[in-house]
């Protein structure tokens, strides 16, 4: 399922950025903001619900996918499926790069996943992130405009950085054949 949240400026994400005290980013795109709920795995392998954000640049021909894992968070309105969350605002920052940015929010948090999240446990985290750059590169087909060229990165921080290892690792042993990991 996609649900459009909202289109910004390059304009006003400079702005939100320098209000922020972010500085090294300058905004060249507008960014349109997606919130996507796909089919994924729990922990025990029972089929559930997720969703995350996509931030996909606008005006671009192509651009490459850089799927973001974020840290620790302990609410479901910090994921980054939510409008303008501080977690959110990475994609938001990244895409207006230049990069299609896919933001998983992890099992049990943002507003589309039941139940508890399964801190730090390495495979659901994988999968459901895959499941989420996967749903993101349908929808990414089915906009106008928004093509990807090919090039995959995997960036995380904090409990995104052990999501990345396991994603990267899943990707290798399962779905090579699928995804080429740029960097």
């Amino acid at each position: 399922d996609l649900v459009f949240q909202q289109q910004l400026s390059s304009f006003l994400i400079g702005i939100l950025l320098a209000n922020a005290g972010i500085t090294g980013i300058t905004p060249a795109y507008d960014v349109a903001i997606y919130r996507v709920t796909y089919d994924t795995f729990d922990h025990r392998r029972i089929s559930t619900r997720a969703s995350g954000a996509l931030c996909i640049p606008l005006g671009l021909s192509t651009a490459p996918v850089i799927s973001l894992q974020h840290g620790t968070i302990y609410e479901r309105l910090d994921a980054p499926s939510v409008a303008l969350s501080l977690e959110q605002s990475l994609g938001i920052a990244v895409a207006s790069e230049g990069y299609i940015a896919v933001q998983p929010d992890y099992l049990g948090l943002g507003t589309n996943s039941p139940g508890l999240h399964p801190y730090v446990h390495a495979r659901s985290s994988a999968v459901a992130s895959i499941d989420m750059l996967r749903a993101s590169l349908s929808v990414v087909a089915t906009v106008p405009g928004a093509n990807t060229n090919g090039n995959l990165f995997l960036v995380g921080y904090s409990q995104g950085g052990h999501t990345t290892l396991a994603m990267l690792r899943e990707i290798e042993a399962h779905h090579s054949a699928e995804f080429n990991v740029t960097a």
